[in-house]
């Protein structure tokens, strides 16, 4: 997942949870307990549900991407290279 699309949805799923909240305490506020205000109590839960999900997706998918940054060192010339290479790209001898 991009760290662009993860940050829509962040914020996408906050906007749901803070203005459902707004229009709950307003509906509270009339000491009414009508469909609206189940509507924006559903909306606030369903909202911090997907905000949860969002990161635990987002971490998932980063887990996966950090390693490929993984490097090796070169026992000839020190070089850091990447863990899939078979020979170092600046002395070009074999990393195993």
């Amino acid at each position: 997942m991009k760290k662009s699309l993860y940050q829509f949805f962040v914020y996408l799923t906050l906007a749901i949870t803070l203005i459902s909240t707004v229009f709950f305490i307003y509906e509270m506020s009339a000491a009414t307990f009508n469909s609206w205000s189940i509507l924006c109590l559903v909306l606030m839960l369903v909202g911090l549900i997907l905000f949860v999900v969002n990161q635990i997706i987002y971490r998932q998918f980063k887990k996966r991407d950090e390693s490929r940054y993984i490097q090796i060192e070169c026992p000839h010339c020190h070089h850091m290279n990447a863990k899939n290479e078979e020979f170092c790209k600046k002395c070009g001898k074999p990393l195993h």
